[in-house]
């Protein structure tokens, strides 16, 4: 007798058609919904990236346009390139300051019609009290990539900066600053025009000639915050120029060479806290102490930061600097000749002498040279300074420069006293542009040619500086 036996068979149980239905469906609104959200972030990180680009724009708009007012000294509306006006959209026919607010902005990503700029002398500006102040807005329509699909036709952006031109107080901040307390010619101008839209401060009380003028070709003139400051009892000596006592000078020739300077008492050191650098040891390519010298007009020459004993004479070719601190020890700095093209950005110069025979700053012959100081750090806005207890008794000079440009402070200043004593004293002849801004201070000058000088608008980033009893402007919003 046969016995049977059941097996079971393993077949798979199909769904049923409306249960695959629905996860068909949760599967294509999740990836709906996934796609929806990656939409989403791509859009408004579009947006988040177009705000910020609106708003470095609208920065360097109001800071540039601000600069004229900085070193305006008396701030006039519509005057002097300073414009006044409420919020009007920027185009090609903006003027003044203004045009140079729409320019920055369109060179960061923002075209004209984007961004409306307004300003105007009034004071308190959101509570501060400021001399003038300027606003940009910047607004920009998106149309959105993915955002369309939720019913988003279009979304906007909007950023705006202000800036303003603040008083800083205090005694006021220079370009030449002759700190010598009694020299005769402590500041004098050989036949020199000398321009200047910052203050001069001179310290020498000498009752005959503190301050000379020796022809009716020389005369001061001095326009914004300008002018001459020195103590009561100085004398103004004015060769053959009939001084009349004009201030500001405003034009014209020889009878009109003099400003009234206004008296106070001797301004301070505006460096006097400037720390002195470590020297250190030779680099092994001065060890000899005969300094680094190079006149030869090929090949281009590279320097770099370090201890230059014997100093640097430079006598022909082209030669770099890099960016950094040259200690001079012994022999100063030279640059000399037609054929010299010399430049250097981020460049301090400090010259001092421990043994090795100190020598002058001395830049002549119509050598090719643009150098600037470091923009930031201890010796920002400083170019060449002398170790005060090292008084050289040659003469420094940066003369017969027409082309010679430089950005950075020149500071020639000795604090020895009684024989000891060496007036550092600068003989100079230069021209200054905007963008090339610079300062002397030192202890005794002689200006001995066309000359111009323009005050810092950065508060001393350029000439290491603050604008003291100047302006300075701010972003402030």
């Amino acid at each position: 007798m046969k016995h049977w036996t059941a097996r079971a068979h393993n077949r798979p149980v199909r769904p049923r058609e409306g249960n695959r239905g629905q996860a068909i469906l949760m599967v294509t609104l999740g990836i709906v919904c996934l796609m929806g959200l990656m939409g989403l972030v791509v859009d408004l990180g579009w947006n988040y990236y177009r705000k910020q680009v609106g708003q470095a724009a609208a920065d360097s708009a109001v800071m540039a346009a601000i600069v004229p007012a900085v070193s305006a000294g008396t701030i006039t509306c519509n005057s002097g390139g300073i414009v006044c006006q409420s919020a009007t959209i920027c185009s090609a026919a903006a003027t003044g300051n203004f045009l140079v607010a729409c320019q920055y902005a369109q060179q960061n990503g923002i075209p004209y019609g984007n961004m409306k700029v307004a300003a105007n002398t009034t004071t308190p500006f959101n509570g501060a009290a400021v001399s003038y102040w300027v606003t940009a807005t910047v607004t920009e329509n998106l149309t959105p990539t993915f955002m369309q699909v939720a019913g988003f036709r279009s979304t906007t952006v909007a950023a705006s900066a202000s800036a303003a031109v603040v008083s800083t107080g205090g005694t006021g901040g220079g370009c030449i600053y002759a700190l010598d307390p009694s020299a005769a010619q402590a500041f004098y101008l050989n036949g020199a025009n000398l321009s200047v839209t910052c203050p001069v401060y001179l310290n020498s009380s000498n009752p005959t000639n503190a301050f000379t003028l020796n022809s009716a070709n020389a005369y001061l003139k001095a326009t914004g915050s300008g002018g001459i400051t020195m103590p009561s009892g100085a004398g103004v000596q004015c060769s053959g120029c009939g001084c009349n006592n004009v201030s500001p000078y405003t034009g014209g020739n020889g009878g009109n060479a003099c400003p009234t300077p206004a008296r106070a008492s001797a301004a301070a050191d505006p460096l006097a806290s400037l720390p002195a650098p470590s020297v250190g040891t030779c680099n092994s390519l001065t060890s000899s102490g005969t300094g680094w010298s190079w006149s030869n007009l090929s090949p281009a020459q590279t320097l770099n930061p370090g201890v230059y004993c014997g100093g640097i004479n430079i006598g022909g070719g082209n030669v770099t600097f890099n960016p950094g601190t040259y200690i001079l020890n012994g022999g100063g700095l030279k640059i000399q000749g037609a054929n010299t093209t010399v430049s250097g950005s981020g460049v301090f110069f400090y010259n001092t002498s421990s043994g090795y025979t100190a020598g002058p700053l001395l830049m002549s012959g119509q050598p090719n040279v643009n150098f600037s100081g470091p923009s930031t750090g201890t010796y920002e806005g400083i170019l060449f300074m002398q170790d005060h207890n090292v008084c050289p008794s040659s003469q420094h000079a940066i003369n017969g420069n027409t082309n010679i440009e430089f950005s950075g402070s020149i500071y020639l200043h000795c604090t020895k006293t009684g024989s000891n004593y060496v007036a550092q004293n600068l003989l100079y002849t230069g021209q200054s542009t905007s963008g090339h801004y610079s300062a002397l201070v030192v202890d005794t000058l002689q200006i001995n040619g066309m000359s111009n000088l323009i005050l810092d608008p950065t508060g001393g980033q350029n000439t290491g500086i603050g604008l003291g009893g100047g302006s300075k402007g701010y972003l402030i919003q």
